[in-house]
Order: structure tokens, then C-alpha cells, then sequence
């Protein structure tokens, strides 16, 4: 009840992270369009090592120095497409045969990591809290970033890849649809379609030059789209703009 009040009669506005976030908001909320302000998450270039070297972190982790590498990065849990993912990986295997999939991080509660043992060739499984180091480590690991999400408001994985300068194999939905440019900074592919998610991987795994050069797109556009100084800009904006209306709606 105390929240239903605040976001519906105490605030002024409501800020969200995206325009899936707007619509999730507006449908479970009694709240006019007006006072919904969309204003996107920053980037995480005060905590990625964008310069960091492929092949040193691939020693420190124990990868395979040579072998093109994806990555599957965040909370363990089957809503994330990982079924997708793991459907897909003998096809990615059977284009590219010394193709490495790495999957990181801890498991979402209720999620038996044993469950995701034996998955295969080229597949290794790092179930666990990842440290801060390991984490800039992983994604400098990788030559790309496997995003297969069911669904999905906002990122932040999406944020860390691009910061990093790494491309993404990203399922349409939410905000992915919105800030993955096919051909330039990754691939989309429909949610839960294990062909088009081998398809995709394959090719950026079979050309890493490719992988690269959209990598270093993605890192431009987050330096363009996701800068937080750029962020608070047009968050500022919106704001003045918001309550320049709200004042002309109370004048007599």
C-alpha cells in the first residue's frame, strides 16, 4: 500500500530503465504516461579494464589461449535462455570445432548447478561468486557475448560486454532489441530459436576479426548512448521539461 501511494500519488515523476520498464510500469501501476520519465542505466567503464589482454586473462581463468571463446556471464538460471544456449552449442561446435563456451556465475536460487554438469565439449562451467578481477578477466576472455534471454527489461551484462569491447549474440527482446545493432555492434536472434542462436555464434566465432570490429562498435556506442554525464543531460532535460508542464497545468 505505502508504495502503491508513492508511485501513484506522492511522486512526481517516476523514473524507469527503458521503455519495456515504462510499459511493465504503466500495467501493473495507476500512473499517467506524463509522469514516467525513461532515462537509461549508465555504462560500466569505471569498472571494466577495456585494455585488457586476451590471452593473460585466458591464462589467469585457465582457458585455452587460442580457441575462440564465448560467453555466458550473470546469475545461473534457466529463465535466461540457457536451455537455448546449451541447445545450441553442439551445432556451434560442429561449424567451429575448437570453439570454447564459458557460462560464469552463481547459481539463482532453486537452481542445482550438478544440473548444468556434463554439457559437453568446449563447455566449462564456472558456477560461483565472481570476483571483480575475475569478472573483467572472463569478459576479456571472450571473442564474444551470448545474451539468449527469454526476456528481459534492462541489462547489465548488455552494459559490461559493450564497455569491454565485446560483441553480443543477444535475443530480441526488451531492451536488447533496442541497443544490439545487427551487423554492427552484434546479432539478434528470436528468444528461445536454439538454430538462429548456433547461427549466430558460429559466425562470430568463426571470424574473430568480425567479432573485433563490432566489439569496438559496441564500445562506441556505449561511449555515446550510455555515458553518464550524457545520461544525467537528458535526464535533466526531461525533467524541466516535466515540470514546465506540471506548472502550466496548476497556473489559473
Amino acid at each position: 500500500a505505502t508504495y502503491r501511494w508513492l508511485i501513484e500519488e506522492a511522486a512526481d515523476a517516476v523514473i524507469v530503465h527503458g521503455s519495456e520498464n515504462e510499459r511493465l510500469l504503466q500495467g501493473r501501476w495507476d500512473i499517467p504516461a506524463e509522469r514516467v520519465i525513461v532515462s537509461e542505466h549508465g555504462d560500466y567503464r569505471e569498472w571494466v579494464d577495456a585494455g585488457a589482454d586476451q590471452r593473460a586473462a585466458r591464462v589467469r581463468l585457465g582457458l585455452p589461449v587460442e580457441a575462440p571463446i564465448a560467453l555466458f556471464f550473470g546469475t545461473l538460471r534457466m529463465s535466461k535462455g540457457l536451455g537455448t544456449l546449451l541447445a545450441a552449442w553442439p551445432t556451434v561446435r560442429e561449424a567451429v570445432p575448437d570453439a570454447g563456451l564459458v557460462i560464469a556465475g552463481r547459481p539463482y536460487r532453486g537452481t542445482d548447478p550438478t544440473a548444468l554438469e556434463g554439457l559437453g565439449p568446449g563447455v566449462s562451467l564456472r558456477a560461483g561468486a565472481v570476483s571483480p578481477e575475475d569478472t573483467n578477466d572472463y569478459y576479456a576472455a571472450a571473442d564474444v557475448v551470448a545474451i539468449p534471454y527469454d526476456k528481459v527489461s534492462t541489462s547489465g551484462v548488455l552494459r559490461y560486454a559493450y564497455s569491454a569491447g565485446r560483441a553480443v549474440v543477444a535475443s530480441d527482446t526488451g531492451e536488447l532489441s533496442v541497443h544490439v545493432l545487427p551487423g554492427e555492434t552484434g546479432w539478434l536472434v528470436p528468444p528461445g530459436d536454439s538454430g538462429s542462436t548456433a547461427r549466430a555464434l558460429a559466425e562470430a566465432l568463426s571470424d574473430r576479426g568480425l567479432a573485433a570490429t563490432m566489439g569496438s562498435a559496441a564500445r562506441a556506442y556505449t561511449d555515446r548512448e550510455f555515458d553518464w554525464a550524457a545520461v544525467a543531460r537528458r535526464l535533466s532535460a526531461r525533467l524541466a521539461v516535466m515540470a514546465e508542464a506540471q506548472d502550466e497545468s496548476s497556473s489559473p
